[in-house]
Order: C-alpha cells, then structure tokens, then sequence
C-alpha cells in the first residue's frame, strides 16, 4: 500500500480486530444443549436398531410358525388320507366277508376283520348293516352298537351309485355316547342296494397326532368336510360346527388347495396361524394351527433379553448425559468467569495504556515549559510521541502483546509529518508485520530518530524532498524495515557522538543490531528484526 504527501493517515482504529483472540467466542450452542443433542441421536439410532432387530425377529418368528403350520398339516393330510384309504380296504374286505344275502356271514369273517383291525389305530370298528340299517356283524371297539340310522345324519338310502362312500360329521355314537365319525360305503347285490359296511373311527385319533407334532399350548389339529362340518378335532368339542361360511372355505380354498393363514377360530375365538390341505381322493380338508402366543414365544424370550441388556444400557447413557451436562454447565460457568475476568482485564489495560499516553503527553508539554533550545524540545517531544502512539495503538486495538507494525508506523509517520516542513513528501511501503511490544518501542523511537534525522539534515541544499518508509516480509519470521531519502546524502562513520546516532545505536542493539545504511541518490537506512507476517492487506 502506498500513501504520499499530507494524504498520509493512521487508518482508522478497528477497536475489535483482536478482541476475538483475547476473548472466548460469545454465540455458541450450549455445551449441555450439544450433549443433549448427542445422546438424543444415540438414543434414537439404538432405538431404530432395536426396533429394526424387534422387526425382524418378529417377521422371523411368523414365517416359522407359518412353516411350521404347513409342515404339520402335510403330516396331518398324510395320516388321514392313508387312515381313509385303510377304512375303504377294510370295508371292501367285509363286503367280501358276507354272502350274497348280507344277513349270510361268511365262517371265520370275525376272524378275519379282527385281523384286519390291528392295522388300525386303536378304537377303530367295522360293521355291516343291511339296507335298513340294522346292525348284521360289529367287529371291534363298536361291537354291538347300533346301525346307519339318522342319529348319524345317514340311512342306507342316501347312498346312492353316484356317492357310494361317505364320512359322517363328527357325532356321538348312540350306543356308548363316544364321539365318532363314520365312513360308510355302499354295498350291492344283483345291481341294488343290499347293505352298508360302516368303519367308526373315534375322534381321538387326531390327539396321537396332535401330539406327535408338538406344536405347543393351544395348538389344535382338525379334519373338515368339504362342506364345512367338523369331522374331528383335538382338542375335542362337544358339538360339530359347520365353518362353511368361514375364511378358509369362503377365501382361502377357492384359490388353492393348500395354504397357511392368520385368524381368529370361530370355535373358541383363540388367534392362531392355521395351516390347511385337501385330502387327495377325499372330500375332506385337514387343518393345523398353532396358538399365535405360542408362536410368538420365542421372539418375547428375545426382547426380554434384549430389554435386561437394554434397560442399563439406557440408564447409563442417562446417567452419563446427566453427568456430562453437569460438568459442561459448570465449565460454563468458569468460562463465563474466565470471560469476564478477560474483558476486566482489557478494560484495565486500556486504561493503563490511556493513562500512559496521557502522561507522557502531559511530559511533553511539561517539556515545552522548560528553558531549553527549540531543537532539544522538538527532539525529545518527537520521542515522547513515538512512545505515547504506541499505547495509544495498544489501547485502541485491544492488542497488548503485539504491534500491528502498519498501523503503528502510519500512525508515527503521520505525526511526524505534521511537524515537518510543508515542501516534504513522505511515502509508505508496507506490508502487515506484527511484532512483539518488547521491541516495538526501540523500533518506533528508531524511526523517529531516522525520519527527523532526514528531515533536518537531507534537504539543507534545496527546498523539500521525499522520504520513503518501507517493510517488508524478508522471511516468516524475519522482517526489514527501511527508511530513504532522495536528499544530499550521508554515510556514517560509526563514531557520531550525536544524541540521535547514540539511541539508534543503542536501540539497534535491543533489535540484534542488523541494522546498515547505503548511499545513493540519497541515504538509505535499513534494519533487520524478529517479525511475523500480519493479518489483513496493507
């Protein structure tokens, strides 16, 4: 930057451009406020991740049990389907067992069908009625019970050569009251109906299968009629229920003959996955469900566990966000403290540099009142002043450890030009240098001493001239600082014994002494000393 005759000025005085390095910042986020934040966020990403885990074990936990309803229901479809192609055998082998007239029992056909019968599972009969439905042989479990009648929603007449077999809803047999369900086949002679084979089968059946599966508490295991009637269950009911008009026979079996579902059962209202199946060359549809709760037990276990690891994980990041935002408040509090004793402090040193400069202002016009030569006053008034500008640099600029050289000069510059004749030019080269109070002192009084030195002394052969001050980086932490004139010229011997060149010396010596002057068209001086580079342009 480069200033020249009386346009040459201190710039104006930034009071704050330092304060920030005095000072700790002002507007921030709380320190309690951003912990809070923080432990906001863990607490909702280990949230999402439990909920994520929760989710998953829970869409887990339903696919197996849904697996495993089907699964069940497979076995199920295989045991009923194997246990209705055994009671058709069995019934073909009692048709074969009887004569042409079906009251005419073959020798030794009790025989037979018992034999036949341990095949079976336990509980399991055989009879023959005729075609009034009264009983001619009863092998089994049900020997002696009654015949085909209505009590079993059945007479002989309803089968007809278009349904020659038939399965009976679950019923209790009239005889001993057990719960049952029939497969009847048509018997014939010469082209007409002669009789019924009848095979009961006990309803319990279905519990060795039940438990064969093990599917856990309120699971349940049942055999339908395509129509909708219960044929069996376990658990037993007391009463058969049509379900014709239930999910699975009005959604589910109209789109596949095999499939697995979640609902709430019609007969005790309990909510279970339910699995079901056609039975291959049967008009019937086995079913297994599992109880949902069931089901469900597993993934309880899971987050149970995962709510004992959880729980103290959650009161220890509480614990230690309480802590945490204590012991920020309370550094707070002491930065608030430490803040305040910082802005005590500036107040205290601009005032004592305020104080300062004010004295040694009062020295100079003390000075001014003392019966001493012109020149001596000016001299030593000019000296004071370089002192008095660097406290008043101080206090304006809130910077009392180091010197913004470019202002400080400027400033020293200015004042001397005001003092000095109107026929001289002063110019300035600087760059922003700081450098530390220590050696800004015998630097200003330095540049006072050359300056005023020119002033007098360089232009003595003609009217005015031109003085040029100059500083420049020469490294990063080294600076020059020069001072040339355009005037008659000098060189020094080193041996002046002028009050001037004695404090140059002597105030070289404090900046390391790197210090020479060069004659050209004019003299230049210049000096080397320890300087960073400032902030800002020049």
């Amino acid at each position: 930057m480069r200033h020249a005759g009386r346009q040459i000025g201190p710039r104006p005085a930034m009071q704050g451009d330092h304060m920030q390095a005095a000072t700790l910042p002002r507007k921030r986020l709380p320190a309690a406020w951003a912990v809070l934040a923080v432990a906001l966020a863990l607490l909702f990403v280990l949230v999402s991740a439990v909920a994520l885990l929760a989710w998953n074990s829970y869409q887990d936990a339903v696919e197996r049990s849904r697996v495993r309803a089907l699964t069940a229901t497979q076995v199920v479809s295989t045991h009923v389907e194997w246990l209705t192609a055994a009671s058709l055998l069995l019934m073909d082998e009692a048709n074969h067992l009887v004569g042409d007239d079906i009251a005419t029992v073959l020798p030794h056909a009790r025989e037979e069908l018992e034999l036949h019968l341990r095949h079976m599972p336990p509980g399991v009969s055989v009879s023959i009625a005729d075609a009034q439905g009264r009983t001619v042989l009863s092998v089994g479990n049900g020997e002696g019970a009654s015949g085909l009648s209505e009590a079993y929603g059945l007479t002989p007449a309803d089968l007809t050569p278009q349904r020659p077999w038939y399965v009976s809803a679950m019923v209790k047999d009239p005889g001993n009251g057990e719960r049952v369900f029939l497969l009847a086949q048509r018997l014939e002679r010469r082209g007409s109906l002669a009789g019924v084979a009848i095979v009961r089968i006990p309803v319990e059946v279905m519990a060795a299968v039940w438990r064969s599966l093990d599917l856990g508490p309120g699971s349940t295991v049942g055999l339908l009629r395509d129509d909708g009637w219960q044929v069996a269950r376990h658990p037993a009911v007391d009463a058969p229920a049509n379900l014709a008009k239930y999910v699975l026979f009005t959604d589910y079996l109209k789109t596949a003959s095999s499939g697995v579902y979640d609902a709430v059962s019609p007969v005790d209202g309990e909510h279970r996955v339910v699995g079901y199946r056609k039975v291959p060359n049967a008009p019937l549809v086995v079913i297994s469900s599992i109880a949902r709760d069931v089901s469900m037990g597993r993934l309880r276990d899971q987050m149970e566990q995962l709510a004992l690891f959880l729980l103290p994980v959650l009161l220890g990041l509480g614990a230690l966000s309480v802590w945490v935002i204590r012991l920020l408040k309370r550094d707070e509090r002491m930065r608030a403290s430490l803040a305040a004793a910082v802005e005590r402090n500036n107040l205290l040193m601009r005032e004592i540099h305020h104080r300062t400069k004010n004295n040694l202002q009062s020295v100079a016009s003390l000075l001014k009142l003392q019966p001493i030569s012109e020149d001596a006053k000016s001299a030593m008034t000019a000296r004071i002043t370089a002192m008095s500008t660097l406290h008043e640099q101080a206090y304006r600029s809130d910077q009392y450890s180091e010197v913004n050289l470019h202002d400080y000069l400027l400033t020293l510059i200015d004042t001397i030009r005001r003092t000095s004749p109107d026929g001289i030019t002063f110019e300035t080269e600087l760059d922003p240098a700081e450098v530390d109070r220590d050696l800004a002192q015998p630097l200003g009084l330095i540049v006072n001493e050359v300056v005023s030195n020119a002033v007098k002394h360089a232009f003595r052969a003609r009217e005015g001239g031109t003085i040029t001050v100059s500083l420049r980086m020469i490294a990063p932490d080294r600076a020059e600082l020069a001072v040339t004139d355009d005037g008659e010229g000098f060189m020094p011997s080193g041996q002046e014994t002028g009050m001037g060149s004695r404090l140059i010396r002597a105030f070289a010596q404090q900046l390391g002494n790197d210090y020479d002057y060069a004659r050209g068209n004019g003299t230049r001086f210049a000096i080397r000393f320890p300087a960073k580079r400032g902030e800002g342009d020049a």
